[in-house]
C-alpha cells in the first residue's frame, strides 16, 4: 500500500511540477452515476449497489488533467437485516493521462488511465457497527467523448483500500473493489 501511495504522489508531484505553457488550467466539472462491485473477499460481505458523485478537474494541458473526486453509495452489506444499512463515501485525488484524437463532425476520443488516492468511510445505519474510514487507491481506464466544451465519459476503477469487517473477531487487510462511472464533464473556457 505505501508503495502504491508513493507512485500516487510521484504522478501527482510531476504534473505540478510540468509547465503551462503560458496557459492557465481550464477548470471542468463532472457529476456521473454508476454501479459499486465488491469483488474478492468483498464479495462475501457487500452487495453491489448504484453509485452517486462528481469528479472536480483542472486540464493541465491536452493529455492531463488532475481531478477530484467525491461519491456516495447506499450499499448493502450481507451481515445487518436492512436493506439500504450503510453509506459508503469515497474521496480521492489523483492524475489522468490521456490522448486526444479527432473525429468527424468535431468530436474529439480521449481515452485515458487514471491513478489515485484518497480514503473511503463506511458509514453503518445500525449503531452498533461503528463508521469507519480506511486509506484508499485507484487506477483506472476510461475515455472521453467531447464536443465543443461538454462530453460524455465513461470510466472504470479498481480501488485498493484497507478494511476491517465490524466484528470483534475480524480481521483488517487491502481490499479490492470495481465502480463504473458513467456522466457528463463540462470544460469551462
Amino acid at each position: 500500500m505505501k508503495r502504491a501511495l508513493f507512485a500516487i504522489g510521484a504522478v501527482v508531484a510531476a504534473a505540478i511540477a510540468l509547465p503551462l505553457r503560458a496557459q492557465t488550467m481550464t477548470p471542468e466539472l463532472r457529476p456521473f452515476v454508476g454501479a459499486y462491485v465488491p469483488t474478492g473477499a468483498m464479495r462475501d460481505i457487500m452487495k453491489s449497489s448504484a453509485l452517486f458523485g462528481v469528479e472536480g478537474a483542472f486540464e493541465v494541458n491536452p493529455n492531463l488533467h488532475l481531478i477530484g473526486t467525491f461519491s456516495w453509495s447506499p450499499a448493502h452489506n450481507k451481515f445487518t437485516g436492512y436493506d439500504e444499512n450503510l453509506s459508503l463515501y469515497s474521496f480521492d485525488v489523483g492524475a489522468e493521462l490521456g490522448l486526444v484524437r479527432p473525429l468527424p463532425l468535431g468530436w474529439e476520443f480521449k481515452p485515458f488511465f487514471g491513478l489515485g488516492g484518497g480514503a473511503r468511510k463506511y458509514d453503518y445505519k445500525d449503531t452498533q457497527f461503528p463508521s469507519r474510514s480506511w486509506g484508499a487507491g485507484y487506477v483506472s481506464l476510461g475515455t472521453e467523448f467531447q464536443l465543443s466544451a461538454v462530453a460524455l465519459r465513461i470510466e472504470a476503477r479498481e480501488n485498493f483500500f484497507g478494511y476491517k469487517p465490524p466484528f470483534p473477531d475480524a480481521t483488517s487487510g487491502t481490499r479490492n473493489d470495481a465502480t463504473v462511472l458513467f456522466g457528463f464533464a463540462y470544460h469551462f473556457r
